[in-house]
Order: structure tokens, then sequence, then C-alpha cells
């Protein structure tokens, strides 16, 4: 047996990059997929990032906010909203967290984030940080004087 890092000690962190960078780009390959209709957005399981009947509104994204008394007032599929504090104001689903799908969850969500946690687990694995971080430690303990004991 030879002596030295094991396979994974040696390797693990590129491994772990490299998944990372996966979960990162999976919510942009999930967005090529559905614009190139190789993933449609529906039915399940459908690309779609939100789901279609989200009762949260948003004004349309133009300025001045156009303002409607009925729906055909409305152009790019907004909706004239007649009640609440954006009545009389054209609307659309807003594309907020609220209305992400199961789909806009896992991809959105859970594999973008853990990407990014993973990326930061990979690089400072490669780096040594905390094998760098406890040999500070040391040295600031032992110009100051005290005891790795006491805290």
């Amino acid at each position: 047996r030879r002596a030295g890092p094991s396979h994974w000690h040696q390797f693990g962190p590129s491994y772990i990059t490299m998944f990372a960078a996966l979960l990162v780009m999976a919510d942009n390959v999930r967005h090529v997929l559905q614009d190139t209709g190789v993933w449609p957005p529906g039915p399940w399981p459908g690309s779609s990032q939100y789901v279609g009947d989200c009762n949260v509104r948003q004004p349309l994204l133009e300025y001045p906010k156009r303002e409607c008394a009925s729906t055909e007032d409305c152009v790019d599929g907004g909706v004239c909203t007649q009640d609440g504090a954006l009545a009389g104001i054209c609307t659309e689903n807003a594309e907020t967290i609220a209305c992400l799908s199961a789909v806009g969850w896992a991809f959105t969500v859970v594999a973008t984030y853990l990407g990014f946690f993973l990326l930061f687990v990979g690089s400072a694995w490669n780096a040594n940080l905390l094998g760098k971080l406890a040999a500070i430690r040391s040295k600031w303990r032992a110009l100051r004087g005290s005891s790795a004991k006491t805290r």
C-alpha cells in the first residue's frame, strides 16, 4: 500500500467543483431546452419555471404604467386589474418565488444554490482553507502568549 493521500482526498475538490458547475448550469440548460422546444413547457414534467395560474400580479414592465378600463386596452398578454391596489392598471403574472413550479424550485432554487455552496466547499478544500485558518489561529495565540486550551 502506498503512503500518501487517497484518491478522494487528492481529487475530491475537483469532483465537487465539477459537480457544482453542473448544478449551477442546470437552470440555464433548462432555459435553452425550453426555448428551443426540446423540453416543452407542459404538461408534467414540463419545463416551465412558473405556474401558469398564479394569483400574484404585477404591473406590466413599461413606464408610465398603462391605465385600462378593460383587458382589451392591455397589450402583450396583460390583464386589466379591476380591484385592489393595482385597479385600473394593466398587469401580468408575477415571476416571483411565490409562483415557482416544482421544476422552478428544483432547478432555480435547489440546484443553483446547492451548486454555489458546493463550489465554495470544493474551492475551500482545494485551498486547504481550514488548515490555513488553524495555522493563523495558532500563530495568533503564540503572539498573544495564550495557550491552545484557554479561550
